[in-house]
């Protein structure tokens, strides 16, 4: 009995000098190389996702993390990652992870497998504005003032520029601009080749969080990027180009992620708010004002 004993001691003796360090190793974020058969430091990666609870897989492994989450004890070294969720289309990235390192994918915006589109009426429309600093933007049916909408995304409503008993609704409009100081619209109106044109100017309540322009920082071949704006982020950029509308994804491989989301009416802008990361625009063949949530979760 006293034998059996002295095994079992001497065992546990052996398996703790063994278990122990590799232990320690491990949390040290130390892993054994089965090919080189040594002791390596280990990376991880770490990716979250709007929205989150996604399954994350590397290669055809799926893993029980769930997004947001960490991968740990992976050797130095390049794998394909890629994140499923149901009803948005698959996403997946080359990850290159080094020793001792973590690689990060931070807020990935899944793309719905169909955009969900919200009517905002039935009314057409011809042209759409924003205006710089504020939360809204202006809809046009024709070249009258009294043709002219103002609308806020935060009250949902659209109201005339000026009034219908106005004496300037039937005024003749040559253009219109928003001011590069924000929160003011600019008209220049009167008879059409007449040189003695009036500028008016309509002040509009200033927004505290302006959409950034990102045009600048997008660097890929459009046939014409006429309008970008961050999606709350620095990595998304929602882009319209020509009269196509994406949504390109940065810092990554941007290349491998510009999801297309609709077609806009041709020469049309559009509105982007951060704060309920909604994109505004006339649709391609009526001109109806429409919507499209970017963000599911916001």
């Amino acid at each position: 009995m006293q034998i059996l004993r002295k095994i079992i001691f001497y065992a546990f003796i052996i398996i703790y000098a063994v278990i122990c360090p590799l232990l320690i190793a491990y949390s040290l974020g130390y892993i054994i190389d089965p090919v080189k058969k040594a002791v390596e430091r280990g990376g991880l990666i770490y990716i979250s996702t709007v929205p989150s609870g996604a399954d994350v897989y590397l290669g055809r492994s799926r893993y029980k993390t769930k997004t947001p989450g960490t991968i740990n004890g992976l050797l130095p070294g390049e794998y394909r990652l890629s994140i499923r969720l149901k009803k948005y289309k698959k996403w997946a990235h080359a990850a290159h992870v080094e020793a001792g390192k973590a690689t990060v994918f931070k807020d990935v915006i899944l793309v719905p497998e169909r955009w969900k589109v919200t009517s905002l009426g039935e009314e057409r429309y011809s042209s759409l504005m924003p205006v710089t600093g504020t939360d809204t933007f202006v809809v046009t049916k024709g070249h009258f003032m009294g043709d002219y909408f103002i609308y806020s995304w935060k009250k949902s409503m659209s109201c005339k520029v000026v009034p219908v008993k106005s004496p300037l609704a039937r005024v003749y409009v040559n253009s219109i601009s928003a001011s590069k100081r924000g929160g003011a619209i600019n008209f220049d109106i009167g008879p059409p080749g007449n040189k003695r044109r009036v500028p008016v100017k309509i002040n509009i309540a200033p927004l505290s969080r302006v959409a950034r322009d990102a045009k600048e920082l997008v660097l890929c071949k459009g046939k014409s990027i006429r309008q970008c704006y961050w999606v709350d982020d620095a990595f998304h950029v929602i882009l319209l180009d020509s009269d196509d509308l994406y949504l390109l994804e940065l810092g990554y491989d941007a290349s491998n992620h510009m999801e297309y989301i609709t077609r806009v009416l041709s020469g049309t802008q559009i509105f982007y708010s951060p704060d309920t990361a909604e994109v505004y625009y006339l649709e391609c063949t009526a001109g109806k004002l429409e919507k499209i949530k970017i963000i599911q979760n916001r």
